[in-house]
């Protein structure tokens, strides 16, 4: 546990340096992100992760953290009945 937690920190120190190989030693090649994630688009997946948790900390500000918004997204602001449609819209036809 203490390894994971240990591996984790220094993914995001390297997120937050900007340090493509630091991320990489970290994460592994092999890891299915670093097959997408390279070292000439890394500075743009930093960028990305620095606005994302900007955007946690302001929905915690809000106080919307505990409604799930991370996992439902816009989601959580739609009406029950809007979200029925669109799960259905979602579903392959038969």
């Amino acid at each position: 546990m203490q390894a994971m937690q240990a591996k984790q920190t220094v993914v995001q120190e390297a997120i937050k340096n900007s340090d493509y190989s630091t991320w990489i030693e970290a994460v592994g090649k092999d890891c299915p992100m670093a097959q997408k994630i390279t070292q000439d688009n890394f500075l743009k997946f930093a960028e990305a992760q620095t606005k994302m948790q900007e955007a946690r900390q302001i929905m915690k500000e809000l106080g919307l953290e505990k409604d799930g918004f991370e996992r439902n997204g816009f989601r959580n602001f739609m009406r029950k009945e809007e979200r029925g449609v669109q799960s259905q819209a979602a579903q392959p036809q038969q």
